[in-house]
C-alpha cells in the first residue's frame, strides 16, 4: 500500500539548485512506486500551478534573483495535513517551512525525517550585515543540532556530512543516503551531437572543454577556477572553459573574465534545464569542481554517469563520489595542484579514456533505484518506531 508523504522545503521551483533537483528526483522515484508525494513550498508570483505542490504564503526578497521566503506561521495548514493523511513528513531545510512542518508533525504525531542537504555555515557570507559571519555560523550550528535532534531520522548525503553532524552533537540516527540519479539520462555525445550543441552556444567546436555545471554562486569557489584556467590558457590555445548554469555570481564572473582577458576563451550559458546540462556533461573532456562546501556533489555523479572525468577539491561530498586516480582526481584547495591535474587529464588521451570508462561504472552507486530503496527503509523504520512509541504510551 502506498504512503502519503509530505516534503516541506523553503526552496523549490522555479529555483534551480541541488535541493530542488533532489526533491524532484525523490518525488518522481517514489511516485513510480505507487506512493503519493505532496510538496509544501513558498508561493512564487505568476508561477504555474503544479499537481500536488502546495504553495504557502511567502514574502518577496529584495533581490529578484533569490527565491521568496515562506512564512513560519500558516494557520490553515494543520487541517490540510490532517486531511491529506500524511504518513511521513520529510523536511529539506530547517528554516521557516521546515520548522512549520515539524511543528505540525509533532502536533499530529507524524514521523519526521530531515535531509541535511546544505552545509549551512558555508553560506554565512549571504548575511546582509557585514562582519557577523562568526555569530551567524555559530547560530546555524545550534539550529542544525536542535533541528536534527527533533527528528526521528536524519539523512546525510555523504559520510563527511554525517561526521559533521556528529561533531555538532546530533544524537538521532543518521543514515548516509545521497540523492539518486537516473544514470540512463546521461551519456557521451557523438561528435555530431557535440558540434550541434557547441554551435548553439557559440562555443568553439575544435577545442578541449573544461566544464563546470551548476549554480554560479560564491560558495562554489568559481573565481578560483577562473584563475586556474587563466594559467592553462596562457600556454594552451585549444582549451575552452564553459560554465553551464546561472546564478548570482554571473556578473562577478563576467567582470573577472574581462580582467583576465579571457572573453573569447570562456562561455557562460546562463540557466539551463536538466536535459541541457546533461548534454554538456556528455560533451566535456574534464569536469572541474572547485567547490569545497558540497554536501554530496550530486552534479559529480551526473557528470561521471556521462563519462566525464573529474577534478574536484578534496572535501565533504566529493570524497564519496570521486575515486582518486580511478575516475578522477581529488586535490587540495590549491591553484597549482588543481591546474596541474586538469592539464594531466587534458594532455593524456589514454588516461582520459580510462577515467571516462571508470566514471560511468562509479556513478552506478548513485542509482536512483538503490537510493530510493534506502529511503523507503528509513521511512518504514520511522513509522514502526512511532507506532511502537504510541502503543507503549
Amino acid at each position: 500500500m502506498g504512503m502519503n508523504i509530505g516534503m516541506f522545503t523553503d526552496i523549490y521551483r522555479p529555483a534551480i539548485n541541488g535541493v530542488t533537483r533532489s526533491i524532484d528526483t525523490i518525488k518522481t522515484s517514489l511516485e513510480a512506486r505507487g506512493h503519493t508525494v505532496y510538496i509544501f513550498a513558498p508561493a512564487v508570483r505568476n508561477h504555474p500551478k503544479e499537481e500536488r505542490v502546495i504553495r504557502l504564503p511567502s514574502i518577496k526578497r529584495l533581490s529578484p534573483k533569490e527565491a521568496p521566503l515562506g512564512l513560519a506561521y500558516v494557520p490553515f495548514l494543520t487541517d490540510k495535513v490532517r486531511e491529506l493523511e500524511l504518513d511521513i513528513i520529510h523536511t529539506h531545510l530547517p528554516f521557516f517551512i521546515g520548522g512549520l512542518g515539524y511543528r505540525i508533525a509533532n502536533k499530529l504525531s507524524i514521523p519526521k525525517i530531515h535531509t541535511y542537504h546544505t552545509h549551512l555555515t558555508e553560506y554565512a557570507h549571504y548575511s546582509p550585515v557585514p562582519g557577523i559571519q562568526w555569530p551567524v555560523k555559530f547560530g546555524l550550528r545550534r539550529l542544525t543540532k536542535r533541528y536534527c535532534n527533533n527528528s526521528d531520522y536524519v539523512i546525510a548525503p555523504s559520510t563527511a556530512i554525517k561526521d559533521l553532524l556528529l561533531s555538532y552533537g546530533v544524537k538521532k540516527p543518521i543514515v548516509v543516503n545521497p540523492t539518486g540519479i537516473v544514470c540512463e539520462d546521461f551519456k557521451r555525445l557523438t561528435q555530431t551531437e557535440k558540434t550541434q550543441l557547441f554551435q548553439q552556444y557559440a562555443i568553439p567546436t575544435n577545442q578541449q572543454i573544461i566544464l563546470f555545471g551548476g549554480r554560479l554562486a560564491k560558495e562554489k569557489n568559481l573565481l578560483f577556477l577562473l584563475d586556474c584556467f587563466s594559467v592553462i590558457a596562457q600556454n594552451n590555445t585549444n582549451v575552452h572553459l564553459v560554465f553551464a548554469g546561472g546564478g548570482p555570481m554571473e556578473d562577478v564572473l563576467e567582470k573577472h573574465i574581462q580582467r583576465l582577458d579571457l572573453i573569447s576563451r570562456v562561455t557562460i550559458t546562463g540557466l539551463l534545464d536538466k536535459s541541457e546540462i546533461a548534454k554538456f556533461f556528455g560533451s566535456a573532456d574534464v569536469f572541474a569542481f572547485p567547490s569545497y562546501t558540497e554536501t554530496q556533489g550530486i552534479v559529480l555523479a551526473e557528470a561521471m554517469a556521462a563519462g566525464c572525468p573529474v577534478v574536484a577539491i578534496d572535501a565533504l561530498g566529493s570524497k564519496d563520489a570521486v575515486h582518486e586516480g580511478i575516475d578522477g582526481f581529488l586535490v587540495a584547495n590549491d591553484q597549482n595542484a588543481f591546474t596541474a591535474k586538469l592539464l594531466q587529464i587534458l594532455n593524456d588521451d589514454i588516461l582520459q579514456k580510462r577515467f571516462s570508462k571508470a566514471a560511468i561504472v562509479s556513478a552506478q552507486q548513485f542509482s536512483v533505484k538503490n537510493t530510493t530503496d534506502r529511503l523507503l527503509a528509513i521511512y518504514a523504520d520511522a513509522i514502526k518506531d512511532r507506532s511502537q512509541t504510541t502503543t507503549a504510551a
